[in-house]
């Protein structure tokens, strides 16, 4: 643990729906990040952590049996690439489609069977059962380098058409509490909005938590701005 932490902030951004939301900000975030002076990511290793959802792979599902499940069934996926993979130019440059790829690759196997199925959360459990203080089980990714990015995603729940009542009807803002971190992406539920232009437009709201000079940095990104704009 460090002895202190840089000021940290987030920032609300959202995305229409034909926008893909966790390669944009691995790269984007890298970017601001090696951006800064004196630069902390020249030749590392940037790691995306990301929560996998693991009913299907339990079997779960929604129902056991006639019994709702309600618990938390959640693993997570971790994949790393060199941050000089992660440096694109601009918005023209012709190596982001090629990027975008190869960080997509990435993460559909870190997520795949292979590496997350029922046998692996099983060991999970027994890990966590075997161990007199779980204290010393710590996530393996850096927390506070600024390197590495968290990414959860509750883009397939369906919270806006949940339904509580005559007094209150259905939210129409779905926002987590305020936290201060370093290098964390929230993809909130699905969500329609009106633009300037008065049309309405679906997609995805994503919260950004980062050190408040590379979020600054970032959201004068030029391939950023062109994402979310």
């Amino acid at each position: 643990m460090p002895n202190e932490f840089p000021s940290c902030f987030s920032k609300l951004f959202r995305i229409s729906k034909d926008k893909i939301e966790k390669l944009k900000q691995r790269i984007t975030i890298t970017r601001a990040r090696a951006r800064r002076t004196p630069a902390p990511l020249a030749n590392s290793t940037t790691q995306l952590v990301s929560a996998v959802n693991c009913r299907q792979r339990l079997g779960l599902g929604s129902k056991t049996g006639s019994v709702t499940y309600f618990g938390n069934v959640a693993q997570y996926a971790m994949t790393a690439l060199s941050t000089s993979e992660l440096q694109v130019v601009d918005v023209a440059d012709e190596t982001l489609p090629l990027c975008l790829i190869k960080v997509s690759s990435i993460i559909s196997a870190s997520q795949s069977v292979d590496q997350i199925s029922s046998d692996s959360v099983a060991e999970l459990c027994s890990l966590v059962n075997r161990t007199e203080d779980l204290k010393s089980i710590f996530p393996e990714w850096d927390l506070f380098s600024s390197r590495d990015l968290t990414v959860t995603s509750w883009n397939g729940l369906d919270i806006y058409n949940l339904d509580f009542g005559e007094a209150l009807g259905k939210p129409k803002h779905i926002r987590p509490p305020y936290v201060e971190a370093d290098g964390v992406g929230m993809i909130m539920p699905r969500a329609q909005w009106t633009r300037c232009d008065g049309k309405q437009e679906s997609g995805v709201e994503v919260i950004v938590m980062l050190r408040r000079d590379d979020l600054a940095v970032m959201s004068e990104d030029d391939i950023w701005v062109n994402f979310i704009n």
